[in-house]
């Protein structure tokens, strides 16, 4: 036998491409790699190896020792073989109340180690596909990898929460990932109820920081000033920083106020607020900062649900407000959406609600000024004057709304240009 088909031998038995031993198949009936069948002599399988593109090209490349090259070859197998450790994956899914879930779909992505040479290793991939139970349980079994990642999970009307941990590293030492049966990875989905009319809540202002209490429309997005005016919220924000102190990162006490006058707030950390609950709501949310609290900050963000208005409103708002130490104002951001007839907070842009008008449409040009109202009450005490009486049969009709205030011109007067001459006469237009 030549030197070269001994070459080619010896990478066959570095690789386990032994002659007349047939691999045992992994779990699934897929083998590592091919195999040459029993029954051949050595001729014959080197024959068979030489129609291995990958061996034949290393095998010309490669001018070393051929024990270095067996040993080359064999580390590139140890390699291989300490990746591939057995993969088992135990899960189960839940709904934001933490009920089983049945029906759902769990599509994994494993990767597995195989020899793409007899000097290069490489990973190959697969996804496998597994359904929950009544009890929401699934579990992933008799694969072989290094690592296994959730590609999805999937179900009508449901969404996978964003905080769910999708990758986990598989190996033979213990600070690898160590899957048990008895304690398996919890997944959260939330139900979606389709998106609904809304009203869209954006509110971002300096506010006083000295106790002064502020009223705020939250469908027209606007502070309420006159009594009698929808409210939504009342807002107090109050520091109580040192004289001449002007570093917020210098503790100092402070607090701040909401409240609801026709209802309540609940603080959540729901992470998709979707469904306001029915109940449990407060009418006052109060929050302190002495100076010497332990995890105190200049900054508060909160999420609540609203429900006011007679019972028939509910929202979802994320409110976050500032102090500032030395300056007369804080700052204030209120972002949500409210829904006026229901407890479904799912929006879509394509249904924005718009709020309604309170302010009366502003005269066109030229219209007359609205006559004032008989027997008004006067303003701040003044006193009003008799309404004017009507004009005399045969007076001059006053100007129209918008000309000035000029006095009559006399009889048979005739309008002079700047240059003393008079001008023409209109030319009558003749009907079409």
């Amino acid at each position: 036998m030549s030197p070269r088909r001994w070459l080619i031998f010896l990478f066959a038995l570095a690789l386990g491409l032994s002659v007349g031993v047939a691999e045992p198949e992994r779990a699934g009936g897929q083998s590592v790699r091919e195999v040459i069948p029993a029954g051949n002599n050595l001729n014959k399988a080197v024959e068979e190896l030489s129609r291995h593109s990958d061996v034949i090209a290393v095998a010309n490349s490669m001018q070393a020792d051929p024990a270095a090259l067996a040993a080359q070859a064999l580390n590139g197998k140890a390699f291989m073989e300490s990746k591939n450790v057995e993969i088992r994956f135990y899960g189960k899914v839940v709904d934001q109340n933490e009920q089983p879930l049945t029906g759902v779909a769990v599509q994994g992505h494993t990767r597995e180690w195989r020899m793409k040479n007899p000097f290069e290793p490489e990973g190959k991939f697969m996804n496998p596909v597994a359904l929950t139970g009544a009890d929401g349980l699934f579990s992933f079994t008799r694969l072989y990898g290094d690592s296994f990642q959730i590609h999805s999970i999937k179900k009508d009307g449901y969404i996978i929460s964003k905080s769910a941990k999708l990758g986990y590293s598989y190996g033979p030492l213990a600070h690898f990932y160590q899957p048990n049966p008895l304690a398996p990875e919890i997944f959260h989905m939330w139900k979606t109820n389709g998106a609904v009319p809304l009203y869209v809540v954006n509110i971002s202002m300096s506010i006083p920081q000295d106790g002064t209490v502020l009223a705020f429309d939250l469908r027209r997005n606007r502070r309420v000033t006159l009594p009698g005016e929808d409210t939504d919220l009342r807002i107090t924000l109050d520091q109580h920083a040192p004289p001449g102190q002007r570093n917020a990162r210098v503790p100092f006490d402070w607090s701040f106020v909401l409240e609801v006058p026709d209802g309540g707030v609940i603080e959540t950390r729901d992470e998709f607020m979707y469904l306001a609950p029915e109940q449990g709501y407060q009418p006052k949310w109060v929050a302190e900062y002495p100076k010497d609290a332990p995890n105190w900050k200049a900054r508060r963000e909160v999420d609540f649900y609203l429900h006011n208005r007679a019972g028939q409103q509910y929202g979802r708002l994320a409110v976050s407000f500032k102090v500032s130490a030395g300056y007369p104002t804080g700052y204030l951001t209120v972002l949500g959406y409210l829904n006026p007839v229901g407890r479904v907070l799912e929006y879509d842009g394509r249904l924005k609600l718009q709020p309604e008008l309170i302010n009366q449409p502003k005269p066109q040009f030229g219209a007359p000024n609205p006559a004032p109202a008989v027997n008004s009450p006067p303003a701040n005490g003044a006193v009003s004057s008799p309404p004017p009486s009507s004009p005399p049969p045969g007076s001059p009709a006053p100007p129209p709304f918008g000309a000035p205030n000029l006095p009559q011109p006399p009889p048979g007067f005739q309008a002079l240009t700047n240059r003393g001459k008079a001008l023409p006469p209109p030319v009558p237009v003749r009907p079409q």
